[in-house]
């Protein structure tokens, strides 16, 4: 029985990790019929987002709530990506 993780096991479940988070992220905005292409493309666009809106600590009250009013904004911005690709699937029928 061993203490700890081979390098091979962490990297795996590190893996697993971002899978869930990406499952997730197209799950709870309804995403899951989009091309995986368009899932790759996506998912970049996710990953960006996140990696600027995480670091709000601190910030005026406006700041603040301009941040808020952009997350918004970018979750209106997933629906219609989703309403699109729903629109573009009928069309290609």
């Amino acid at each position: 029985m061993a203490l700890f993780k081979s390098r091979e096991e962490r990297k795996q479940i590190r893996e697993e990790r971002r899978e869930n988070i990406i499952k997730e992220f197209f799950n709870t905005r309804n995403l899951d019929n989009l091309a995986e292409e368009d899932k790759e493309f996506v998912n970049l666009i996710r990953e960006e987002i996140e990696s600027t809106t995480g670091y709000r600590v601190r910030g005026t009250e406006g700041e603040i709530a301009l941040i808020e009013q952009i997350d918004i904004l970018i979750e209106e911005n997933w629906l219609i990506i989703k309403l699109l690709n729903e629109i573009s699937q009928r069309l290609d029928k």
